[in-house]
C-alpha cells in the first residue's frame, strides 16, 4: 500500500495534467485561488483587466473564512 505522501505527489502531478486548462471556469487552479484571495483580501494589483474577473468571483459567492463560519451565513 502506498503510504499516503505518495498518493498526494501522484495527486498532485495528475491534478495538472487532468485538469490544467486554466481557462476553464469550473477549474479552480492554484493560481486561479490566490487570485480570488487577493481580490477577497482588497490587494487585487490590476484594476483595468479585472473586471471581468471581479464579477465572476462575486457571482460564484466566494468567501473567505473557516468552513463553519461561511456556512453559517448562507
Amino acid at each position: 500500500m502506498e503510504s499516503e505522501r505518495d498518493m498526494y505527489r501522484q495527486f498532485q502531478d495528475w491534478c495538472p495534467r487532468t485538469y490544467g486548462d486554466s481557462g476553464k471556469t469550473r477549474t479552480v487552479t492554484r493560481k486561479k485561488y490566490e487570485r480570488i484571495v487577493q481580490l477577497l483580501n482588497g490587494s487585487e494589483a490590476s484594476p483595468t483587466d479585472n473586471a471581468k474577473f471581479k464579477f465572476w468571483v462575486k457571482s460564484k459567492g466566494f468567501q473567505l473564512g473557516q468552513p463553519d463560519e461561511v456556512r453559517g451565513s448562507w
